[in-house]
Order: C-alpha cells, then sequence, then structure tokens
C-alpha cells in the first residue's frame, strides 16, 4: 500500500504539469480566435497578439481558425499533433528547429510577412494545402518523414527548400510559385510530385536527388529553371511541360526512365554531360533553339536524341534512279487558322509539289456519343476528387473540357450536317527530288511546316522512277 501511495505522488507532479499546459493553451486559443465572423470580433478575441513559446513543450496544440499578429515557436517540441488550419500570422512566423512528433496541419494558413521552419522536423503527415505564403517561406534543411501536401499552396515571394530531406511522399500539384524557388541539395525519398506546377521565378533544383519517381508534368515554368547536377534514380517524368526561358541538365543523372514528351522549350536547352541510363522519350519535344548535347552519354555511348530521332525517322537508301518520299503518321491536335490560309495549303509554299492522300473514316453518331458521356463522367469524377476528397477548387481545366463537351454535344444534336458530323482520319503527305539530298531538304521543309500538326512518326522510303509512255 505505501509503495502504491509513493508511486501515485510521483506521478502527480507530471500529471498537474500535463493539466496547466492543456489549460493555458485552451485560454491561449479562446482568446486568439476572432470568432466566426471576420467583421464582428468576439468580445474576448485579443487583437495584434505576439506570442513567444520558444523552446516550449506543446501537447496537442492548436490555433485553428486564430488570428495573431507573431507567433514565435523557435525549437519547440509539439507532440500529439499540431492544428494550424486556417489560422492567420500578420507579422510572421518562426518555427526554425521546431520538432512536430505527430501529425502537422497548415492547410488553409495565411503567412502575411514570411515564414521560417529552418531546420524544422515533421515525424507525422504534413499539411500545407492551400497555404498562402505572402513573405518569403524559409524551408532549408526541413526534414519530412511522413508524407507531406502542398497542393495549391501560393508562395507570392522566395520559397527555400535547400537542403529539405523528404523521406515520405511529398506533393506540389498546382502550388504556385511567385518568386524564386530553391531546392538545391534537396533529397526526396519517395515520390515527389510536381504536376501543374506553376513556377514563375528562377527555379532551382541544383544537385538535388530523387531516389523515387519525379513527376513534373505539365508544370509551367516562366523563369530560368536549373537541374544541373540531379540525380534522378526512378522514373523522372516532364511531358508536356513548358519551359519559357532557358532549362539546364548539366551532369545530371537519369539512372532509370525519362519521358521529356511534348516538352516546349522557349530559350536554351542544356544537356550537356548528362548520363541516360534507362529509357529517354523526347517525342514532340520543341526546342526553340538548338538543344545542347555535348558530352552526354547513354550506357556508355555518345546521346543526341533529337539527331537520334531523325535517324530513327529519316531511314534513307543510296541507290541511285530511286526517288524518296517523306510520310507522316496520324496528325493529332489538329487547328486551323483563322487568318492564315487553311492548313492543307501550307504545302503552296514549298518550291515543288506535294502529294496528298488521306483515309476517312466517319465516325457513328452513337460511338462519339459514348465518347463524350465518358469524357463528362471522367471530368466529373475529377471535380469530386478535387472538393470532396482534398476540399480544393477544381482547375479551370476541367471546366474547359466539360464546357467543350457539352459543346460537342449541341452540335451534334443541333440537326446541322457540318458540325453534327464527326471524323477520324490519316493523312500522307509526299515529296520528291532528283537526288537524296534535294529530297531531304524538301522533307525537312514540309517537316518545318506540319511539326504541330504532324505525328512524330516519318520516314523517307523509296519509289521506283515513273514510267512515262
Amino acid at each position: 500500500m505505501n509503495a502504491a501511495r509513493w508511486a501515485s505522488g510521483a506521478r502527480s507532479p507530471q500529471l498537474q504539469e500535463r493539466e496547466v499546459r492543456l489549460t493555458a493553451q485552451r485560454i491561449l486559443q479562446r482568446h486568439l480566435h476572432p470568432g466566426p465572423d471576420p467583421g464582428n470580433q468576439h468580445p474576448a478575441f485579443w487583437s495584434n497578439t505576439e506570442i513567444d513559446l520558444t523552446g516550449a513543450v506543446l501537447i496537442e496544440f492548436s490555433l485553428e481558425g486564430c488570428l495573431v499578429a507573431i507567433g514565435i515557436f523557435r525549437n519547440a517540441t509539439f507532440t500529439g499533433g499540431a492544428r494550424f488550419g486556417d489560422a492567420t500570422f500578420n507579422g510572421g512566423a518562426e518555427f526554425d528547429g521546431a520538432n512536430f512528433t505527430g501529425g502537422a496541419q497548415f492547410a488553409g494558413t495565411t503567412f502575411d510577412a514570411g515564414a521560417r521552419f529552418t531546420g524544422a522536423i515533421f515525424s507525422g503527415h504534413t499539411y500545407f494545402q492551400r497555404a498562402t505564403f505572402t513573405g518569403n517561406a524559409d524551408f532549408d534543411r526541413v526534414h519530412f518523414t511522413g508524407d507531406t501536401w502542398f497542393d495549391g499552396a501560393v508562395f507570392t515571394c522566395n520559397a527555400a527548400f535547400a537542403g529539405a530531406i523528404c523521406t515520405g511522399y511529398v506533393r506540389f500539384h498546382h502550388a504556385t510559385f511567385g518568386g524564386d524557388a530553391h531546392f538545391e541539395n534537396a533529397a526526396f525519398l519517395s515520390d515527389a510530385r510536381f504536376g501543374r506546377v506553376t513556377f514563375t521565378g528562377t527555379t532551382q533544383f541544383v544537385r538535388a536527388t530523387f531516389d523515387g519517381p519525379a513527376q513534373f508534368g505539365d508544370a509551367t515554368c516562366t523563369g530560368d529553371v536549373r537541374f544541373s547536377g540531379a540525380t534522378f534514380n526512378g522514373l523522372a517524368q516532364f511531358d508536356n511541360t513548358t519551359f519559357y526561358r532557358s532549362v539546364a541538365f548539366v551532369g545530371a543523372a537519369f539512372n532509370g526512365n525519362v519521358w521529356f514528351r511534348g516538352v516546349t522549350v522557349g530559350h536554351t536547352a542544356q544537356f550537356m554531360r548528362t548520363t541516360f541510363t534507362g529509357e529517354a522519350r523526347f517525342t514532340g519535344t520543341a526546342f526553340a533553339t538548338e538543344a545542347n548535347f555535348e558530352g552526354a552519354t547513354r550506357r556508355g555511348r555518345t546521346f543526341n536524341p533529337v539527331q537520334r530521332d531523325w535517324r530513327r525517322r529519316c531511314r534513307t537508301t543510296t541507290r541511285c534512279g530511286r526517288r524518296r518520299r517523306r510520310r507522316g503518321g496520324q496528325m493529332q491536335g489538329l487547328q486551323i487558322p483563322e487568318v492564315d490560309d487553311p492548313w492543307i495549303q501550307h504545302a503552296d509554299r514549298l518550291p515543288a509539289a506535294v502529294k496528298v492522300s488521306a483515309r476517312i473514316y466517319v465516325r457513328r453518331p452513337e460511338e462519339v456519343a459514348g465518347e463524350l458521356q465518358r469524357q463528362m463522367n471522367k471530368v466529373r469524377s475529377q471535380v469530386k476528387h478535387y472538393t470532396d476528397e482534398h476540399e480544393l477548387e477544381p482547375p479551370q481545366s476541367l471546366s474547359r473540357q466539360a464546357g467543350r463537351v457539352l459543346e460537342i454535344d449541341d452540335e451534334m444534336t443541333s440537326g446541322f450536317t457540318a458540325l453534327a458530323t464527326r471524323v477520324r482520319s490519316w493523312w500522307r503527305l509526299a515529296v520528291s527530288g532528283p537526288t537524296e539530298r534535294d529530297t531531304l531538304r524538301l522533307a525537312q521543309q514540309l517537316l518545318d511546316l506540319y511539326e504541330v500538326l504532324m505525328a512524330p512518326r516519318a520516314e523517307v522510303v523509296e519509289e521506283p522512277e515513273p514510267v512515262t509512255v
């Protein structure tokens, strides 16, 4: 009995300290919450409050929906979870060296004057969806152990993740970087998703490491982008990414497959001394200037995908007395100019005749209707995924897709034959010349005219000399 009483008394100060901490936290949360109506703040609300909890141990801490002038949590320890969802820090927030032992919730949080998380450790899942960083955001040397979401986050100024370590899955889908983005020496040990991200300023992934799949598909990069010295150990996917300025992969190592399909580069593209170990796809990539692959290798051999793609698509022979023609595959993404001449007349600009042949299939109405319904169901499912599962606003592209589906449906049911008919087709354009060199020159001019419309599949074939009777 005496032993039991002694053990109970020994625990009592700890329990009392825990109750005191929880009570103080509840008081702080109650007085920092302005109430449900922003225009009519709660009488108990403490406006323009600055809190300094440096080195504090916080238990199940919550400031959800609170309004704080300045929040300082340097080297603080958050046990059992931390909730800052929809909170607003008007004068800055500092979490340098903080330790989040459980989950950390910052979804919808607004940082009006900058946020610092330098060297912080997040041991559980971390949520920064829809967070807004009006000032600089500093996540240098941060360690994300669990899965991390920055979906829809907005970084108005510079964002720094240099030296960050992401052990779990990390996703930045639809995030916007308004200033420079720094990911130098960052390590992504699992999946890294940057799909549909907008990078406005200079973007640096210099010497970054991607151990899992790295996905940058449909990203938009307005400023210069640097992946020099980066290492990709899994699949690297850049499909349909737009680089309005220069992009550099100097000395990068792609140890898995890499896809650059449909990529657009508005300025220089530098792949000097880049190593490609797996499959590398550059199908449909458009370089505004010549891409530099000097010193690039694939499996120990010199590698230049631009020249390699040309050799693959243009298989020629040296027999005399033969004519050669360039044959294009199925056209995709047809867009008829409104002020220019129709696309089929572009061939009139060549100094030689062009032979055109086509195979056109009229599609059945029920086939098109079924396809439209499937597309609309897909759009609705994606909208529901954003709104219900992640509480995010669906992107405008989904609205445009839905509008286009309805527009086509209206055209097909309007009774006008010209609009109601849908077709699929294959087109073949051929040129010929007296010599192989002349034929290839005309073929290149033809490719330049129809580069946007033609599939990336084309070849030079031999055709017997016609006999005149």
